[in-house]
């Protein structure tokens, strides 16, 4: 039979390949657990990024519509003065006060060489900027949000 000597050295080699094992069985485990939560988490990430997507494209589409809205409501505004002002032409002193009643910070009132023939008291260096010129191209009446 075996020995003292050698049941010791087998019952060590035994306890030292147990600790190896549990060792060895904690890190894959533990390589397991950690892919295994990436991929959980990417997966979640994912799906936020494409809520978030959706989310932002409604947004969009809602900020294109109020923008729109906001558009044709001025527009409603500008076609009404420019009417006004042309069906009663000697009312132009009551620039300031149409303005003030419908809550603009400016009016200008051009002729057709886009010249300003009255204005509601602000400056119409406004209407020499270069950049504006393409507003005016058509002839129409345009809103301009200085803000």
């Amino acid at each position: 039979m075996y020995g003292k000597k050698e049941r010791r050295k087998k019952l060590l080699f035994d306890i030292v390949l147990g600790i190896v094992g549990v060792v060895l069985m904690f890190g894959v485990l533990l390589l397991i657990q950690t892919r295994f939560s990436v991929a959980q988490q990417k997966e979640n990430s994912s799906d936020k990024l494409d809520i978030a997507v959706q989310r932002l494209e409604a947004n969009e589409e809602e900020s294109a519509d109020r923008l729109a809205k906001y558009d044709d409501f001025s527009q409603a505004k500008v076609d009404t003065i420019a009417y006004y002002y042309e069906n009663m032409p000697e009312d132009l002193g009551s620039v300031e006060e149409m303005a003030n009643q419908w809550a603009l910070s400016d009016l200008y009132i051009l002729d057709a060489q886009e010249n300003v023939i009255a204005s509601s008291g602000g400056s119409a260096d406004v209407l020499k900027d270069e950049a504006l010129a393409t507003l005016f191209d058509d002839k129409g009446a345009v809103t301009l949000d200085m803000t």
